[in-house]
Formats: C-alpha cells, structure tokens, sequence
C-alpha cells in the first residue's frame, strides 16, 4: 500500500561543491601575495625576497598559526629572474622554517624559467634547508605537472587533508595570475607549460 500522498515532496540531499579560490590573507605590494585553500598556503612572489617582504610574511603567519595545531603545506612561486634573497630575507626564511617547523607537512618551491638563475635560486633553497632541522617534506620544480606528481600525495599523506591535483593546479594558475601585471593577468606563464 502507497501511503505517499500525490504532490508529497521529498527532499533530495545534495553536494556543494566547495569553490576552489585562493582566499588572500594578504601582501606586501610589489613583492608577494600570500593565499590560502583550506590547509594549503601559497605564496606568490611577484618581485624580490627581501627582508621587508618577509617580515610581512612573518606577520601573516603568526595569526594563521596562533593557537592551532592544524598542519600546513606552503607552495612558494618564484618567477624568473627576481633577485635572489638578500641576507635579511634569508635570515627571516630560516626563522619562518625553524619556528613554525611543527606545523608544516610540505613546502614546494616553483621555480619559472631555467639556466642559471634557476640553478642559483634551488642552490639558495637547499642551503636555506641544510641550516635548518626542519622534518617537514620539500621539492624544488620548475613545472606544475612535476609539482602535481608529488604535493597532493604527500600533502593528504602528511595532513589527511585531500586536495585533488586539477585543484592545486586551479590555485596555483590563480597565483600565477597575481604575479603578473593586470595586462598580463589572463596569460599563463612558462611554469604551466607541460615538460616534454
């Protein structure tokens, strides 16, 4: 026997797919943005790592962390040919990774470009990591899709926090897009081009 009286309404559960943006916690004009997808940070830098750009990263930090024990992973864009880090920005990155060490689970640096500046900024990079005892996973590419083959994995591995690939790829072309003059924003740069 049906007891479903006709025009009787179900209601049907449905999915909201949660927007994939990069909310911006903030900047330090002319040299980063710093945004945020859950509980994955990326920062993208549009001029030079200087000491003044990141004590502003060190402020945006000290709120994001202050009293949370949730883990992050940092994906850092560096475009082609900014200056490497001056001693103070060095200085201030060692801090960054000592003192915030417990709450990361994985920092990718994304290199744009290739030659002698890349090789000159992954050598900074490495020596930046070896003057620290920091446990936290981290790799240096020069390709998102070399990026995608690691961060995901090890981010939900580290954090059991899922982030898909095509996602990450999504946020981190939004970063991009900040790096770039507002003429330029719709264009891609080199580091979305797929390795062949």
């Amino acid at each position: 026997m049906n007891r479903a009286r006709r025009g009787t309404r179900f209601a049907v559960p449905c999915i909201v797919a949660e927007p994939v943006s990069l909310e911006v916690l903030g900047e330090h004009p002319g040299a980063m943005r710093v945004g945020r997808f859950r509980n994955l940070i990326v920062v993208a830098w549009s001029g030079p790592t200087t000491g003044a750009a990141v004590r502003t990263l060190i402020d945006l930090m000290v709120p994001l962390h202050m009293g949370k024990s949730e883990v992050r992973s940092y994906v850092h864009m560096v475009p082609h040919a900014v200056a490497l880090p001056d001693a103070e920005a060095r200085a201030g990155l060692r801090y960054i990774m000592n003192r915030y060490e417990p709450f990361i689970a994985c920092a990718g640096v994304l290199l744009e470009g290739s030659g002698f500046w890349v090789s000159a900024m992954r050598n900074v990079v490495i020596g930046l990591r070896l003057l620290t005892s920091t446990p936290f996973a981290y790799r240096i590419d020069t390709a998102v899709d070399d990026l995608l083959t690691w961060l995901p994995d090890e981010h939900y591995r580290r954090t059991g926090v899922r982030i898909a690939p095509n996602d990450v790829r999504t946020l981190l072309e939004q970063g991009s897009r900040w790096q770039l003059p507002r003429s330029q924003a719709t264009t891609r740069v080199s580091i979305f081009k797929r390795a062949r």
